[in-house]
């Protein structure tokens, strides 16, 4: 029997014809039951805009994985695959790697960085398990982009139907 690629791995693939404002419509609706595939390889990119990053960064939860100081405590807390993410993010934004900057990002409620803190401390820990560069507290002024209308549950609607035909046989 043929195992069937995941809804991760054809995004992924769709994604990759397309650039960093699709990239970033995709996040603003994206499902993350789908998992953490599509949203590594977005922050791995050069032209992954700053705002873009910051929307995978705020809206994982990151106070789960930056309680976690290893990869292993992040397993056994379930979000390993998170906190690589998050990882990746911080450390590319504090080497400078994130260049591009065309996009607007503000979620003032999920970027205070005293509350952030004491949410980290209610799992028990001091601090960050890795640093946050400062300048990722602070909104980004940038075009508004508005999220793709034809998604199905948090997926472009031809991977949907990519997905349907797979499963069908077709």
């Amino acid at each position: 029997m043929q195992t069937l690629p995941t809804y991760g791995t054809l995004v992924t693939e769709w994604l990759k014809d397309k650039g960093p404002d699709d990239w970033h419509r995709l996040l603003l609706h994206w499902n993350w039951d789908h998992g953490m595939m599509p949203l590594k390889w977005i922050a791995e990119q050069p032209d992954c805009d700053k705002a873009t990053a910051l929307q995978i960064f705020w809206h994982s939860a990151p106070e789960t994985q930056l309680a976690c100081r290893t990869w292993d405590e992040a397993r056994k807390q379930y979000c390993h695959e998170e906190w690589e993410i998050l990882k990746l993010i911080t450390e590319r934004w504090a080497a400078g790697s994130f260049v591009r900057a065309e996009l607007a990002f503000n979620s003032s409620e999920q970027v205070d960085e005293d509350g952030l803190r004491e949410r980290v401390q209610d799992f028990g820990v001091d601090d960050f398990g890795f640093p946050v560069p400062a300048e990722m507290f602070l909104p980004r002024e940038g075009r508004q982009l508005e999220g793709f209308k034809d998604l199905n549950d948090g997926v472009p609607a031809e991977v949907a139907a990519q997905m349907g035909a797979l499963e069908r046989g077709a």
